[in-house]
């Protein structure tokens, strides 16, 4: 059922996006996200890599 809704996922934001934000210190694309804050009219979420653990923060416009 989850593949199902990745899949959903990818077709409303694009292949591009959904092949992963990059992690800023190994570049790797395999990244979840740890937690979400709304501030205002932006979503800023905090994700950490699978491959090196390490924590990165991403913003997005609401």
């Amino acid at each position: 059922m989850a593949r199902n809704r990745r899949r959903v996922y990818e077709d409303m934001i694009g292949e591009d996006v959904a092949e992963g934000i990059p992690c800023a210190d190994c570049g790797c694309r395999h990244s979840y996200v740890v937690r979400t804050e709304k501030i205002g009219a932006t979503v800023r979420r905090t994700r950490r890599c699978r491959h090196c653990g390490r924590t990165f923060y991403t913003t997005e416009a609401a």
